[in-house]
């Protein structure tokens, strides 16, 4: 019994302490039934002729010897009612623990019967089951069968995930009133706020940093052309009414060598709804592999929906279509870099060449030397780590410059 309770790591406190008391007893009994064998080996069963005294000796010794075998024997027949309780003991507690067994088995049989597992064949599907968590939000677990087909999936996620990477945030619609002078503001608002019927389209009205006032406009392209139209009615011909334009650049890669800039721009306006004066292709040079790579501005939800496909058809083969890298910040007042006009605080650029520095010309028509073209780059390079403003070693080069190209 001992050898099954450590086989099976059994550690029921009742058993253990039932095992202890019964090894005691058996131990007991078994010293006992050895001392009765021993003294029943040495006992004499006759006396030697000696006289009387050998005879009263014998004879003491014997009623001794019965008193003690008569003890050891209600000893031996305790200790046997000892043991037959404590089988009996043994047998309950062997039966609550094969009855439990039992009762485990069945459960592990039900609960088997009643799941079918991830590899089930006789999956039925079913409808829609609403799974609440132990925090309380609900969620839907779907029906495998009632799921879109991979490839759809598949094609779905990838539109989606594209979009989301490399879409741009698309800002409000916006219509830019430019006013002749200042003075003119409280008037052209008061036309505004009477002169116009537009409903709720109209979500913002600010003055611009140059002075002029804006309108942001919600909804459609059709909401837009309503709120321009009587905002230019309202305020007459006293101010000019623009239409601000988000734009987007992208980089259209694999281009046949053969296409030159309107083709790019007759192709994007024949695959897209944008307007063929809405493309503006910035930029076409020549790649490894004998193709072309263009940088073509577009509006922002024109360009989203072309990279949201990819690709687009230039001419008769199917370019890929991403979003242009973010380039380096230029001030295009001083074309200095790493600041924008509204912090420079150097000198007004805005007529010379991008190249050279030189006024007359720009960049596409520079036709000066690889060497001067350096020396102004080295010069824009000092000005941009002091935010446009010149500093003495700026003024340096700007004077070897001077003496290289003499008035005439």
């Amino acid at each position: 019994m001992c050898a099954f309770a450590q086989a099976n790591k059994n550690v029921h406190k009742e058993l253990k302490e039932t095992l202890v008391n019964s090894n005691k007893v058996m131990t007991q009994y078994v010293k006992a039934v050895n001392l009765e064998r021993t003294k029943q080996n040495h006992n004499p069963t006759t006396c030697s002729a000696g006289g009387s005294t050998h005879l009263m000796k014998c004879e003491t010794t014997q009623t001794e010897t019965r008193t003690i075998q008569t003890t050891e024997h209600t000893e031996v027949e305790w200790m046997k009612e000892r043991i037959i309780q404590q089988d009996e003991k043994l047998d309950i507690i062997m039966a609550t623990i094969t009855q439990y067994n039992n009762d485990i088995q069945s459960f592990r049989e039900t609960a088997n019967d009643g799941y079918a597992g991830p590899h089930s064949q006789n999956n039925d599907g079913g409808s829609w089951a609403e799974v609440v968590n132990k925090k309380g939000k609900a969620f839907k677990v779907n029906n495998p069968a009632a799921a879109p087909p991979p490839s759809k999936l598949s094609e779905a996620r990838r539109v989606t995930k594209g979009a989301s990477r490399h879409g741009v945030r698309i800002r409000p619609a916006a219509i830019v009133i430019d006013a002749a002078s200042e003075e003119d503001f409280p008037a052209l608002t008061q036309k505004i706020k009477c002169g116009i019927s537009v409903g709720n389209n109209i979500t913002g009205m600010r003055k611009t940093k140059k002075g002029s006032l804006l309108l942001e406009v919600r909804g459609d392209q059709d909401a837009v052309n309503l709120v321009r139209s009587e905002v230019s009615r309202a305020v007459g011909t006293g101010a000019n009414v623009r239409q601000l334009h988000q734009r987007t650049m992208l980089e259209i890669r694999d281009i046949d060598t053969w296409s030159n800039r309107d083709d790019i721009a007759d192709s994007i306006a024949n695959e897209t709804s944008v307007k063929r004066d809405m493309v503006n292709v910035v930029s076409l040079k020549n790649v490894y592999g004998r193709s072309q790579t263009a940088l073509v501005l577009l509006p922002t939800n024109e360009a989203n929906a072309i990279v949201a496909c990819g690709r687009i058809n230039i001419s008769v083969v199917s370019c890929r279509v991403r979003v242009a890298e973010n380039r380096k910040r230029r001030c295009y007042r001083c074309l200095a870099f790493d600041h924008e006009s509204k912090e420079c605080r150097g000198m007004d650029r805005r007529n010379c060449c991008r190249r050279c520095g030189k006024v007359g010309h720009f960049a596409k028509d520079c036709t000066t030397e690889v060497k001067e073209a350096a020396t102004f780059g080295e010069l824009l390079r000092k000005e941009t780590r002091s935010n446009g403003e010149r500093t003495l070693e700026a003024e340096g080069i700007l004077a070897k410059m001077s003496q290289a190209n003499p008035p005439h």
